[in-house]
């Protein structure tokens, strides 16, 4: 089932998400912590999300002053946050992740037709980034690149292909995480507690 149907979502067209290896109670407080840098009022609470709500601009939000994050814990010393800007707040998620030196992945995946689609994974070590992939099209041509050694999951024979978007795509994107342990369709049954990070209305 594609991840814009399960959320109900006609027209969501990228989905940007994390796995973070920190209990949830560190993870939010080192979030909160760098937000509240940026300048402008930021607040955090352990609430109901709603999904449709959050991702009401289809993922593709480049306002990063209305950009919302959700963390939750998955399992023990395993936190996934999500992002519904564009870029899932990439800056920011990279920043906590180096200053509290911890193993992280980003994923982030563009669902179904749009002019530049871009399909990626980001891998750090010890708050050091050692592996990026990444497909995406510019313009009128598909670019592909990657960096560092591949993780034992990785289907390396996928990026010999010949056509370039052939060699990462939502799919594999999507099976990637799920090794790591989350699988994003799960985020429409989520029951344990979300943190959720907004911009405070009077902000």
């Amino acid at each position: 089932m594609h991840v814009s149907k399960m959320l109900n979502i006609a027209f969501l067209r990228q989905l940007c998400w994390g796995i973070i290896s920190t209990d949830l109670k560190s993870t939010c407080t080192a979030f909160e912590r760098n937000i509240r840098q940026i300048g402008v009022s930021w607040r955090g609470a352990f609430e109901p999300v709603n999904w449709n709500n959050f991702y009401r601009l289809h993922g593709l939000s480049f306002n990063v002053h209305g950009a919302e994050i959700a963390l939750f814990c998955i399992k023990d010393n395993l936190t996934v946050y999500l992002c519904n800007g564009a870029d899932g707040w990439i800056s920011l998620f990279e920043g906590v992740v180096t200053h509290e030196r911890v193993c992280a992945f980003f994923f982030r995946t563009t669902i179904g037709q749009a002019p530049y689609p871009v399909h990626e994974m980001i891998y750090w070590s010890t708050g050091h980034r050692t592996r990026h992939i990444r497909v995406l099209k510019e313009e009128d041509r598909w670019a592909y690149w990657e960096n560092g050694k591949p993780l034992p999951f990785e289907q390396v024979v996928r990026y010999r292909a010949r056509m370039i978007r052939d060699r990462v795509d939502q799919e594999l994107i999507e099976n990637y995480s799920r090794e790591i342990g989350f699988d994003p369709e799960d985020i429409i049954a989520l029951k344990g507690p979300v943190f959720h990070i907004t911009r405070s209305p009077l902000a």
